[in-house]
């Protein structure tokens, strides 16, 4: 189910408190050169068709789930867009949603020469916050993580304000999937309704090569 490699967890899995979430700069800047300047990128794979990959969606319990959406190709730009998009009237009416803004998009994602996936998106995402902005950046890491090893960096932007991001752990400029392994839902505990929309099959392997890998990379 993974590309690249498998993914893990953390021991101390992420606890998203109410008052958590994602505070651009307080002084308004200009565009960061880091996504401004020629450096150089890994390119976006070419692909020969339609390709399926599990992007992360939100279960009534505001628990994280996967579930498969047609990509034209398995790229960062192309997962995130795809969990941007709005649910489905199927994944509406089995219970699953989005913490994400309607009308939010994405501006820039890239895989940097640092390693680091940058992502910018519109002004629209600051229509959320705390514990609810939280939920909408997990589904992004996660969704575009599974394609690549378990500390994989992340680096936010919102309208081009490199952001913050609130955890369990305080404030941090980069995340990785590791992160948010406490927000995924339990396979087990899903309802019934909810369970026939989600990838089983990935919740299972994501959550379980997260509980063998993430512990190790911290450790």
């Amino acid at each position: 189910m993974f590309r690249l490699a498998a993914i893990g967890v953390l021991a101390g899995c992420l606890s998203l408190a109410t008052g958590c979430g994602i505070t651009p700069d307080d002084t308004p800047r200009a565009f960061p050169s880091d996504l401004t300047d020629p450096v150089p990128v890994t390119p976006d794979a070419p692909s020969t068709g339609d390709e399926s990959a599990p992007i992360y969606l939100v279960d009534g319990e505001s628990q994280l789930v996967p579930v498969k959406r047609d990509v034209r190709q398995v790229t960062v730009a192309a997962i995130t867009r795809a969990t941007l998009a709005s649910p489905t009237a199927d994944e509406v009416d089995a219970g699953v949603s989005t913490s994400i803004p309607r009308n939010t998009k994405l501006l820039s994602g890239e895989v940097r020469a640092d390693g680091v996936i940058a992502i910018d998106l519109s002004k629209e995402f600051l229509q959320v916050d705390g514990a609810v902005r939280t939920t909408a950046i997990g589904q992004i890491v996660l969704g575009v993580g599974s394609q690549f090893q378990p500390d994989r960096r992340f680096r936010f932007f919102i309208a081009g304000q490199r952001a913050t991001i609130s955890t369990a752990d305080g404030a941090q400029n980069t995340v990785t999937p590791c992160d948010f392994v406490g927000a995924m839902a339990q396979p087990a505990k899903l309802d019934a309704t909810v369970e026939e929309a989600v990838d089983l099959v990935t919740l299972v392997e994501q959550r379980s090569t997260l509980s063998s890998e993430c512990s190790s990379t911290t450790d």
